[in-house]
């Protein structure tokens, strides 16, 4: 979850990256060289913070299988489309949906509207981050074929309408 708490300009997420790819190390620091690992963890990495989750997964697999180059460039082949994909589902889509929700409770004269925002909005993000990691632990490689199941296009979608009707609906209030 902290990916993003020492963010830099110059490689962007990859101090948040390394930091929690260390239980790795200090788990198997027998069989990998430190220097080399965090070299490798701490190259340039951004894409969206809630779908580093199936990254970190895959490439702690991969860093365990002795597949270092391999987990290298699956960062770097995942950086883009995965913020793109985070970006639609969350950014455009689920963050309006669950303003626009709590936007009806405000409304109706509830001070409970900011619960239901967070109570619309973390479900899916913290169930993409738990089961992305286990997935693309279990995997490997084929771990971040979890998002490409989850058809985020059509899931953005899908609540953008949902945003659109809670919005009528707040028309109407």
């Amino acid at each position: 979850l902290l990916v993003q708490g020492s963010w830099n300009f110059w490689r962007m997420q990859n101090l948040g990256f390394a930091f929690a790819m260390m239980p790795l190390l200090q788990e198997r620091g027998s069989r990998i060289e430190p220097r080399e690992f965090l070299t490798r963890q701490l190259q340039r990495f951004n894409t969206h913070p809630v779908l580093t989750a199936p990254v970190m997964g895959a490439v702690s697999r991969l860093e365990e299988e002795g597949m270092p180059e391999e987990a290298s460039h699956l960062k770097e082949t995942l950086m883009a489309p995965y913020a793109a994909l985070g970006d639609s589902l969350f950014g455009n889509s689920l963050r309006p949906l669950s303003a626009a929700g709590s936007l009806v409770f405000a409304f109706l004269g509830t001070l409970l509207a900011p619960v239901i925002y967070l109570a619309l909005y973390s479900p899916l993000h913290l169930w993409i981050r738990l089961r992305g990691f286990t997935t693309g632990y279990s995997r490997g490689k084929e771990g971040v074929d979890f998002i490409k199941a989850m058809n985020v296009p059509l899931l953005a979608s899908r609540i953008r309408w949902g945003v659109a009707i809670l919005l009528g609906i707040v028309a109407f209030l």
